[in-house]
């Protein structure tokens, strides 16, 4: 059985609504859940074949939201 990756992240949590959204419009991408809202912590939930797409999509988000993959 395949298993999706989890991509750890660390945020200001006014971000984590904007992460959410964008992952919404790249449907199937990748799946967010808020670990800790007061803590800024997230999981990207990765399908397998996607993990290419969610790293591009990763890089274009340096500019607009502030993370750390922990």
């Amino acid at each position: 059985m395949n298993r999706c990756e989890l991509i750890e992240l660390k945020m200001d949590k006014k971000d984590i609504a904007l992460l959410k959204f964008i992952f919404e419009a790249y449907e199937g991408s990748g799946l967010t859940s808020t670990v800790d809202a007061s803590l800024g912590k997230v999981v990207v939930m990765t399908p397998p074949g996607f993990e290419e797409d969610v790293a591009e999509i990763m890089d274009s988000l340096k500019d607009i939201i502030n993370f750390e993959i922990v």
